[in-house]
Formats: structure tokens, C-alpha cells, sequence
């Protein structure tokens, strides 16, 4: 379950820059000039909220066994799982949009991230795999292509993440979540843009 903790219901935009320059130092400090990183939610943010994220995430679309199979080889890669306990993310706003209102996410303290410069949306690339599969029900070249998928996942280069088209997977204790209302005086003061 999320934990979601309001920190003031009228925080004004310079007190929302000064948190996050305080407690985001990490993220800030590895941006780049980059996009900011988004998430679309369907519950209401009046500013700035702390979250914290599941680590039992269920997903909408993906069967729970091809879950545990890339949550598998992605630990044995990049000693976590992502698919089932980090905050998935986007820099495109409209895919954003899609989930629900757009907002930026900026992660508390330390944080890792996963993304892919050839695979835009997991979802999409493993309901591609299991199109082929189910016609030849070969579970064996399921798991050879998930493993060549998670294959081209990176832990490097934040700013060249953030620019890319890719849904990205960010690790963290917390984060915040900060309403659409502040997009364009986050973008001025950190100098990041946004894709729509």
C-alpha cells in the first residue's frame, strides 16, 4: 500500500523548490539539462506530497508469472526487482496523462533506476513475446526472450534516461509527487523541460 503524507496543503512554489533541493540532492544532482520525470495519477495532489512506494506491486496487465520472471532476472542483473517494487515513471507527458493527472516525481535521498533505450514500455515488448509464444507455448524461449530484454536495460546515464522516450523504473525509500500546477516553475528553476 502507498503511503501518501500531505506536507502542508499551501505550500507556495519557492518552499516546494527549497524541499526538494533539500531532500533530492541525489536525483538533482545526476539530472543534466533533461526532461523532468513524470507520473500520471488518478487520486487529486494538492502541491507536494511524500510517497512511498509498494513493494507488492501487482500488475494491471502483465501475468503475475511473467512478473516473477523478469522481477528474477532483473535482480540477477541489477540486484533488485523493479517490476514489482519501484515507481514507474515516464518523461513523456501524454503517456503520463494516460495513467492520470501528470506529475513530477523527484525521489527522496538515495535512489536507483532501470531503464531501456530500445524497449519504451515493458508492457508492450512482453505482450509482444507472449503473442509469439502462446502461438509455439515454448515457456523456455519465453524466458530466453524476457532474458534478452532485460538485457538491454542500463543503470547509467540518468540525463540520457530522462531524454529518452522510456518508461523508467526508479528505486526509492520515498519520493515526491508534485502537482502539474508547478511543471513550468519546476522547469525554469531546475532548467529541464518536458516532452508533451
Amino acid at each position: 500500500m502507498k503511503l501518501k503524507q500531505y506536507l502542508n496543503e499551501s505550500k507556495t512554489k519557492v518552499e516546494i523548490i527549497k524541499i526538494l533541493e533539500k531532500d533530492c540532492k541525489p536525483f538533482i544532482s545526476k539530472m543534466g539539462k533533461s526532461r523532468l520525470l513524470l507520473r500520471g495519477s488518478r487520486h487529486s495532489n494538492p502541491d507536494i506530497t511524500k510517497m512511498t512506494p509498494r513493494s507488492d506491486r501487482h500488475p494491471m496487465s502483465t501475468s503475475p508469472r511473467i512478473q516473477e520472471i523478469l522481477d528474477q532476472l532483473f535482480e540477477n542483473k541489477f540486484g533488485w526487482k523493479p517490476r514489482s517494487s519501484s515507481v514507474f515513471c515516464t518523461t513523456v507527458y501524454n503517456t503520463a496523462q494516460f495513467y492520470g493527472e501528470p506529475n513530477s516525481i523527484w525521489p527522496i535521498g538515495n535512489f536507483k533506476f532501470l531503464w531501456s533505450d530500445t524497449i519504451t514500455d515493458m508492457f508492450t515488448r512482453v505482450s509482444d513475446i507472449g503473442l509469439f509464444i502462446s502461438i509455439t507455448s515454448d515457456t523456455t524461449k519465453l524466458e530466453k526472450e524476457l532474458k534478452k530484454a532485460v538485457n538491454t536495460y542500463s543503470n547509467k546515464n540518468l540525463p540520457k534516461a530522462l531524454n529518452s522516450n522510456s518508461e523508467i523504473m526508479i528505486g526509492c525509500k520515498n519520493y515526491y509527487m508534485v502537482s502539474n500546477e508547478f511543471r513550468s516553475d519546476l522547469e525554469r528553476h531546475f532548467k529541464v523541460g518536458f516532452l508533451g
